[in-house]
């Protein structure tokens, strides 16, 4: 197996973007779509199958599903719907990080202002 480094490794922020941007896509076709949108809901949803109440197992299969259904959504996109939204991605991903460290300081800002005594 070749040895590539982390740079070249397409993170999962990443995909998830260009997931977001494909399904903003009309051509991209209804099971990728649905394969996508599957995916986040089971991300967010509180119904899992093994539940996260059981030490280490509830947290396994957040950490094996939903990867493997974001790669079987991003394998699922027509090669040129899927270049176009990694180009846009990629343009995007640095703006999306730096709102969410807006957010989270946001965040923090105003539990201290509330919680502080």
């Amino acid at each position: 197996m070749a040895k590539t480094s982390l740079r070249t490794r397409w993170s999962l922020k990443q995909k998830i973007l260009t997931l977001y941007y494909a399904c903003k896509d009309r051509r991209t076709p209804w099971y990728a779509k649905f394969t996508a949108l599957s995916s986040i809901i089971y991300l967010i949803s509180p119904a899992d199958i093994l539940p996260d109440v059981i030490p280490f197992a509830g947290y396994i299969d957040d950490i094996i599903i939903v990867p493997f259904l974001i790669d079987l959504s991003t394998k699922l996109l027509p090669a040129d719907i899927k270049r176009e939204a990694e180009l846009r991605a990629r343009k995007r991903s640095r703006n999306i990080l730096w709102l969410l460290v807006i957010i989270v300081v946001a965040i923090t800002v105003a539990f201290y202002f509330i919680f502080r005594k």
